[in-house]
């Protein structure tokens, strides 16, 4: 998937499920959706040319506005995050991860989520 310097979230830790830098046909949409927005903005022009199916003229217009600022790194990140998280789960749940991505992350607005945790309050009753 990248260049095995490059492990997806540019600390240079090893790609692996344990160490939550790694996603793969068997993660969740959402999961999916999430690894790849959470990309560092030097890792989009790779994650383009590797997992989608974009002509190198358009990655080079796209990494071109990237570069001159008239495209922002996190609107490129959302297109590739669908286009990834579609061709791997369909285009539903590609939009089911988008709006959850977006309710959550960006809008806070958690009333809207499907996927929050549930914590019981009597399980940690003696935790401060």
């Amino acid at each position: 998937m990248t260049n095995p310097r490059e492990d997806p979230d540019g600390t240079g830790a090893k790609i692996s499920k344990s160490k939550v830098n790694y996603f793969g046909p068997s993660s969740s949409p959402d999961e999916t959706f999430g690894r790849v927005i959470s990309i560092p903005d030097h890792l989009i022009e790779p994650y383009l040319k590797q997992l989608t199916e974009w002509t190198n003229e358009e990655i080079a217009v796209v990494t071109g506005r990237l570069t001159d600022g008239t495209a922002h790194p996190m609107a490129v990140k959302r297109i590739l995050a669908g286009e990834v998280t579609a061709a791997l789960h369909g285009l539903k749940a590609a939009e089911a991860a988008r709006a959850e991505f977006t309710a959550f992350f960006s809008k806070r607005t958690f009333c809207e989520t499907q996927n929050l945790p549930v914590i019981s309050l009597k399980e940690h009753a003696e935790t401060p």
